[in-house]
């Protein structure tokens, strides 16, 4: 059950209506899910803290009723808020035992706003994900780690490697991540930065979860890094990003040969988590883009190891000056 709910997604519209001073008298919760199998039931959990701990389990929910094959709702009555930023959660209870949560939602202000708001408040971007078993095993290739669950003031060891990360000018904002928190950026110049003696050289794969704040059809002419390397353009540099609607991935090997691939017309959606994972393998001169496990890009051509990329001294940056979203979970392997 856990695996086969692992990539599922939660969408979730709740609506609400407040008629008191105190509490929320009617929230409205409606998601799909495809595979319900071993769920006995749902549960909505709310905090004042933007990871949960401690969360309280509001039980004056009535139970999930099907509106259509894979789509459910739920109306809860009287949830005890009245302090804001609250945060909410919905989770599916197993009948092998445990629970499924989904990430983390706030609700930033009193949602019967004063005066009232013409159209219902909505909260969306339910994920509904295996609960986090901590770093990635080593022994699968993993050479880099680290979970973001905290941003450094100046700088932070990573949970994987023993990499120092350092914070590059401003500093990002920790938010409600898949698990735990993740890297949000507000505001320009907010990334961070490592040194590339981490990556492998001759075939690795970069991965994360990464939400998008910019819609693809933007248009707006800004190039947004999910990742980068100090000398873009130049021998041994590194770097992916979105474009327009374009989705780009680049190496450029110690002989200064640009290797590529990219998605043209790609599309997202803003405020969903993507699990996105960036291959190379200099041997074999084939590259490639994964969403969610499925191939975005990828090409296959002439080897080129014998000029694969000697990364030196530079560093390693995460994000970039103009903000592309939210960044979590991020994973370095020599596979």
């Amino acid at each position: 059950m856990k695996q086969s709910l692992s990539c599922l997604f939660f969408c979730a519209s709740i609506l609400f209506s407040q008629q008191a001073l105190a509490d929320i008298p009617t929230m409205h919760l409606s998601w799909t899910l495809s595979d319900t199998s071993g769920v006995s039931q749902y549960k909505l959990y709310y905090s004042d803290n933007d990871v949960m701990s401690p969360k309280t389990w509001h039980q004056g929910c009535g139970a999930a009723t099907v509106t259509t094959p894979g789509t459910f709702a739920m109306t809860c009555t009287n949830i005890p808020i009245n302090t804001f930023p609250a945060y909410i959660q919905v989770t599916a209870q197993l009948t092998e035992g445990g629970e499924i949560s989904s990430n983390i939602q706030e609700i930033a202000e009193d949602p019967s706003g004063s005066p009232a708001p013409s159209a219902p408040s909505i909260v969306q971007g339910f994920t509904l994900d295996v609960p986090a078993q901590g770093p990635p095993p080593q022994s699968d290739g993993t050479v880099f780690y680290w979970s973001m669950n905290t941003l450094p003031a100046a700088t932070i060891t990573s949970e994987v490697g023993g990499v120092t990360i350092t914070k590059q000018e401003n500093a990002g904002t920790s938010s409600p991540g898949v698990t735990g928190n993740c890297l949000q950026q507000t505001g320009t110049r907010q990334y961070y930065r490592f040194p590339m003696s981490v990556v492998p050289a001759d075939q690795g794969t970069i991965s994360f979860w990464a939400r998008h704040d910019n819609p693809p059809d933007s248009g707006d002419g800004t190039t947004r890094y999910f990742f980068r390397s100090s000398n873009i353009g130049q021998a041994n540099t590194i770097k992916a990003y979105t474009y327009k609607n374009n989705m780009y991935f680049y190496i450029y090997d110690s002989g200064g040969t640009l290797h590529r691939t990219y998605k043209v017309a790609d599309t997202w959606n803003t405020g969903t988590w993507y699990h996105y994972a960036f291959s190379w393998n200099a041997a074999a001169g084939s590259m490639s883009i994964k969403r969610d496990g499925t191939v975005l890009s990828e090409i296959s051509t002439t080897p080129w190891s014998s000029a694969q990329p000697s990364w030196g001294s530079q560093d390693f940056y995460i994000g970039h000056i103009y903000p592309l979203g939210s960044f979590d979970e991020l994973s370095i392997s020599n596979n």
